[in-house]
């Protein structure tokens, strides 16, 4: 159309234009898609490469986890060259899977370096097999360094049992030997020992490479670091033992070819001088003529010459054997051993005999401090009465229409003002100091006393020498014991006892009721049959430690009344019973008194003094107590001692004790014990 002039050759000559345009563009697009899918065909069969490898590589993990699960630590050597064979062809599969990997690795680069927009899957997947490669191989390492120790310890361990096989037999070969009885037997048992000797030497440095390489292993602080120390304490001990049986059966073959000598040198001379005294024996009186005589003559003079050079070997004879030696010592050394053993044996018994003697004396110390304790304890005056109440306790009662004798303050009253211990307050007997005052009064005032007080002078100056509490254990002493000799006794009573729980807060096991007679003093709770069981000291059970303890009413308890609840330290818990509310109240109060009070002040009484203790009964009329001190303090001290001025005691300001259930002053409190008594 161009070539033939057509009208619109302009129209038509843009439109081919346009037309090749779009050809070329048509081609560079089939091109470019052309070459993205031929990338993607690569990248994809990359892909499935890696998927495979991935999927060698984990049959290959599983395989590693199978051989770990078996227990190579019991493994003997031939089990573990099994296991080494089975890792060297595990090992042969995961070089070849590592030569997969390898070349993925380069294709992944090459794929990179062709098509950039796939270089983030492509490190992904080549980072994925590297990693999960390089674990594989590690682990297999570690597995393969385990049974390569344990080959190694297998070998150690084999190299023990063949040493101690070797060390038996040998022992067997050497203790096997039968002794000769002849000199020539004697000396080629001494030449095998001696090959002995030199096949123990031959052995010596193997033994010292096993104890090397053992105490190498030891250093690197192996797992079985313990069995090859063992193992090594038992090569040495079997070689020791090697070494000490060779060296006993080279004496002993000593002895005896020292013995089998002998016997051969006592077997000559003996043939010999058999032989010649057959020539001894000869009648010399058949001699027919001078020259028969003069031979025999000469025979003798030979036989004195012999006779004279077999001399050595007659003394040879006399000398003790090696074995005879031998014997001699070992009967010395036994008899040594018995002798050390004898004394051995009556030292030992000299110091049981000492030991048993210093206890039975440490035991009756202790019996007699622990009675001694009991008795001060017991005997020590209660705080909560007053000078009137120990006056009359102590003092003779004044006759109706005379006056009253007035209250002695004596050193035991005059200590209480002053801070002591409660063992200076034990009894009311007057010190050293008030005996010899009070004798000195008595002294001055002797126009006061009788021809009846005499005795009573003598037990005055006696009490000097004898100590402050009573030793005496007669029944008769006994029989005039009272409550009023004993110490601060703050309550006592029968009361109804049931252990609910134990120590630790266990359910107890006997949980009965049961009535004691109870007595409250200091920080311990007594528990006695009855009163004159209380009065004998035998009790019927053990006391309570109150100390810390919590004790309040149980008004919640329907199966009896007046229930109080103590609980202690330990988590034991105890009910008492008393016979009426107000008793209930009272031991509850002074138990918490006394609960809450520092060890150092338990013995301190809840009522100051000011009145006798609640239900305590009137003194009986006719009764004589019996104190440590009655002897002293008489009739005939009182007229010695009536010049004394009377001091009036002074009392602190009351306290106030405050409860759960109640509060009110000590004051209050013995009113309301007056009235109830």
């Amino acid at each position: 159309l161009l070539r033939s002039g057509h009208p619109f050759g302009v129209s038509i000559k843009a439109k081919g234009t346009d037309l090749q345009h779009l050809w070329s563009r048509v081609n560079e697009v089939a091109n470019e898609r052309q070459q993205a899918l031929q990338g993607a065909i690569q990248v994809h069969k990359f892909d499935q490469d890696a998927d495979e490898t991935l999927g060698w590589l984990e049959e290959k993990e599983a395989h590693q986890v199978a051989l770990e699960g078996e227990d190579i630590s019991r493994a003997d050597l031939p089990a573990l060259k099994q296991l080494m064979s089975k890792y060297d062809e595990f090992m042969r599969g995961v070089t070849a899977v590592e030569k997969q990997v390898n070349d993925l690795s380069r294709e992944a680069e090459r794929l990179m370096s062709l098509y950039p927009d796939t270089q983030e899957h492509l490190v992904v997947r080549k980072m994925g097999m590297e990693e999960q490669l390089k674990d594989v191989i590690s682990t297999a390492n570690k597995y393969y360094e385990k049974l390569q120790q344990m080959r190694n310890l297998q070998s150690y361990f084999q190299e023990h049992r063949d040493l101690i096989m070797w060390i038996k037999r040998l022992q067997h070969a050497i203790t096997s030997e039968t002794l000769p009885n002849d000199v020539d037997g004697c000396k080629t048992l001494m030449l095998r020992h001696a090959e002995y000797q030199a096949e123990i030497s031959g052995r010596q440095p193997a033994v010292d490479e096993f104890i090397r390489k053992g105490n190498n292993m030891i250093t690197a602080q192996h797992v079985l670091s313990s069995e090859i120390s063992g193992k090594i304490k038992q090569l040495e001990t079997a070689v020791d033992l090697l070494k000490d049986i060779w060296k006993e059966r080279l004496v002993l073959y000593e002895e005896n070819l020292d013995l089998q000598q002998w016997k051969r040198d006592a077997h000559i001379t003996d043939a010999w001088l058999t032989e010649k005294e057959d020539m001894l024996k000869e009648d010399w009186r058949k001699v027919e003529d001078v020259d028969d005589a003069d031979n025999k003559i000469r025979n003798f003079d030979d036989f004195l010459i012999t006779l004279e050079a077999q001399g050595e070997k007659f003394d040879s004879l006399k000398r003790l054997t090696l074995l005879e030696k031998a014997y001699s010592q070992q009967r010395k050394k036994e008899s040594e051993r018995i002798r050390a053993e004898k004394g051995k044996n009556e030292s030992r018994n000299d110091s049981i005999k000492t030991f048993e003697k210093q206890n039975k004396l440490q035991d009756r110390r202790k019996e007699r401090e622990r009675r001694m304790t009991q008795e001060v304890s017991l005997l020590k005056p209660s705080p909560s009465y007053t000078e009137e109440v120990y006056a009359s306790h102590t003092l003779p009662h004044p006759r109706r229409g005379t006056e009253p004798v007035p209250c002695i303050r004596t050193s035991s009253f005059e200590s209480k003002e002053a801070p002591s211990t409660p063992s200076r307050q034990a009894t009311l007997s007057v010190s050293d100091g008030s005996s010899a005052e009070a004798e000195r009064m008595l002294k001055t005032s002797g126009s006061m006393l009788s021809v009846d007080e005499t005795p009573t002078m003598q037990r005055i100056g006696s009490t000097r020498r004898t100590p402050k509490f009573t030793t005496r254990r007669s029944n008769s002493l006994k029989k005039i014991k009272t409550r009023d000799d004993f110490g601060p006794i703050d309550m006592h009573g029968h009361l109804d006892r049931k252990q609910d729980l134990q120590g630790g807060g266990k359910k107890a096991t006997i949980r009965t009721w049961k009535r004691y007679y109870t007595i409250l003093c200091g920080q311990l709770l007594c528990f006695f049959k009855d009163e004159d069981s209380f009065l004998e000291n035998s009790a019927a059970s053990a006391p309570v430690n109150i100390l810390n303890a919590e004790c309040d009413a149980c008004p919640e308890y329907m199966k009896k009344k007046n229930t109080f609840r103590l609980k202690i330290q330990d988590g034991s818990e105890y009910l008492f019973s008393c016979n009426d509310d107000d008793k209930m109240l009272e031991w509850v109060l002074k138990i918490r008194f006394h609960a809450n009070l520092a060890p150092a002040q338990q013995l301190r009484s809840f009522d100051k003094g000011e009145s006798p203790p609640m239900y305590s009964p009137p003194p009986r009329p006719g009764e004589i107590l019996r104190r440590h001190t009655t002897d002293l303090v008489s009739s005939v001290e009182v007229n010695a001692l009536s010049s004394v001025p009377y001091e009036p005691r002074t009392y602190e300001k009351p306290s106030t004790i405050t409860g759960n259930h109640c509060k009110f002053s000590e004051l209050e409190f013995s009113t309301f014990s007056k009235k109830k008594i």
